[in-house]
């Protein structure tokens, strides 16, 4: 009896194509080895058929699938050209695929503050300060959330990073003098104070100019 994995590749191909199923190549490990070395051409296809009812937003969804690498959506956009890309997927963020990256940034300017500022709170995180330059170039705003990404840096104890967010500049070899990225307000100083990390203190106070709230220096001032 031949079984479906018998099947000319071609075949096999085309059928994957109508399924439209994630479960298809889980059936039998001949099929995965063919499907997951499929030509990139066909990826393309399938997710564009799979995703077919977003309509333009389609990109949104296919590059949230791990089979979807550069070439992939280079080939997505040589076959729908009409597509927009508002945000980018959670998924790039955690092994920074600065390639696709920087395909969907030059190509649909999607937001580098997607998900409520996920990507630059997930670098801060992750002490990427590669990453980190990367989005702020791009126009992550680290006053986001509330400045989350900074009281993330503040509780690591990084002042490091705390300056890379507030100071544009930081991360190029020559430093001018611009405003700050965001205002800092005496909530970090207190944050800085209650995670304990005295260099933080130091830089929100007396290089920032920011008192902290009279309970925290009353805090201070007993723990002396």
């Amino acid at each position: 009896m031949v079984k479906l994995y018998d099947l000319p590749e071609e075949i096999l191909l085309q059928i994957h194509l109508l399924a439209l199923s994630p479960f298809l190549p889980l059936a039998h490990p001949a099929l995965y080895a063919i499907l997951h070395n499929a030509p990139k051409t066909h990826t393309a296809q399938y997710l564009i058929r799979l995703y077919a009812d977003y309509g333009a937003d389609m990109l949104v969804r296919a590059v949230r699938h791990p089979i979807c690498s550069t070439t992939v959506a280079k080939e997505i956009r040589r076959v729908r050209d009409d597509l927009t890309c508002s945000e980018l997927p959670r998924r790039l963020f955690r092994t920074f695929d600065q390639d696709l990256l920087d395909h969907l940034m030059t190509t649909y300017s999607p937001s580098p503050n997607s998900h409520k500022g996920y990507p630059l709170c997930r670098a801060v995180l992750t002490s990427n300060i590669a990453l980190i330059e990367y989005l702020l170039r791009y126009g992550a705003d680290p006053g986001v959330q509330e400045s989350l990404p900074v009281r993330i840096a503040t509780q690591l104890g990084r002042l490091d990073l705390v300056r890379l967010l507030v100071e544009p500049g930081q991360g190029g070899a020559k430093r001018i003098k611009r405003a700050d990225r965001i205002v800092i307000g005496p909530e970090l100083v207190e944050l800085a104070i209650k995670s304990g990390h005295e260099p933080i203190v130091q830089y929100f106070v007396h290089d920032k100019g920011i008192m902290p709230p009279l309970r925290s220096i009353m805090k201070l001032g007993k723990r002396r």
